[in-house]
């Protein structure tokens, strides 16, 4: 099973991409995050042989997303940026995720959020 935890402000996937002339783009602060989330992983799980720690299997993934206040939010808006990130390090393609758990805590600390892999 593989583990990380990452203490950053989330992103939800509202936020994921931007416009500008017609044109779809991903933001600087999310390039940020995507980047913090892929360097924090790969410190403890580096590549090997430049492939992903499960290339074809099928995965069970349980992420905890702590928030830093109670504000309202939708909790399947902030795994879409995670996954995407971790995919080429952990996984191929989240594709090969079949159960997903996701659940939502709050903390008056630093937002984040903490992801476990596991082969189902």
């Amino acid at each position: 099973m593989l583990e990380v935890d990452v203490r950053d402000t989330l992103i939800s996937v509202n936020h994921y991409k931007g416009l500008n002339g017609g044109r779809t783009y991903i933001p600087k602060k999310t390039l940020n995050y995507i980047n913090n989330i892929k360097f924090n992983a790969s410190l403890k799980y580096p590549l090997v042989n430049n492939k992903p720690f499960y290339p074809n299997q099928r995965l069970r993934v349980n992420l905890s997303l702590f928030m830093g206040t109670k504000r309202r939010k939708d909790i399947d808006n902030y795994s879409k940026c995670i996954l995407d990130a971790l995919s080429g390090l952990f996984w191929f393609d989240d594709e090969q995720i079949d159960v997903l758990h996701i659940t939502k805590q709050y903390r008056k600390k630093k937002e984040g959020f903490k992801l476990s892999v596991e082969v189902i």
